[in-house]
């Protein structure tokens, strides 16, 4: 997570491609670069890495809070690793609207990725988090009735310690903003 004095905010979970570059720039490489990104734009062209892109993969959660009195623009970045012929990362950016609700669970969602098979938990969260999709916008209750929920089998979206999988790093971005 990093945040800077541009007014940009970003989490970022790993996501693992089947395919990764060795000669590109690690993913945690690039977002330490992020903490000098003066606007959206400027962050998106430091995940491309022209010349060299990404050597493996992540979703970001961004929001950037242009000026003092604007309403802050919230979006998701995937990105997947560049290839020997490309030398870019491959990079899909979700616009999040004022009042919607969005997750993402350490998968891709939107690129065509093969991923490394750990998916399983991921989306074992997202089954149940379609679950509550009826009710997005979520409100606070809703917030922690999803993060309290158990039902997904050996995958649940709250763990006590005892999951058979170490992975538990999620990020729930839920936005609601008032102009």
């Amino acid at each position: 997570m990093g945040f800077n004095e541009h007014g940009i905010i970003h989490s970022m979970n790993t996501l693992v491609p089947n395919q990764t570059f060795q000669n590109g720039t690690p993913i945690l490489f690039l977002t330490r670069a992020l903490l000098c990104a003066n606007s959206l734009e400027d962050f998106i062209s430091i995940l491309r890495d022209e010349g060299t892109g990404s050597s493996d993969g992540g979703s970001l959660n961004v929001i950037y809070l242009k000026e003092k009195d604007s309403t802050p623009v919230v979006v998701n970045i995937e990105v997947a690793p560049s290839s020997t012929t490309t030398l870019s990362s491959v990079v899909n950016v979700l616009d999040i609207k004022v009042g919607d609700s969005y997750e993402h669970c350490n998968r891709y969602l939107r690129l065509d990725v093969e991923e490394q098979p750990r998916t399983a938990s991921s989306i074992s969260r997202h089954e149940a988090i379609e679950n509550y999709s009826k009710r997005k916008p979520y409100c606070f209750d809703t917030i922690g009735e999803i993060l309290s929920d158990i039902t997904g089998g050996d995958y649940p979206i709250f763990r006590d310690g005892d999951a058979s999988e170490k992975d538990v790093g999620y990020t729930l971005l839920v936005c609601k903003l008032y102009s």
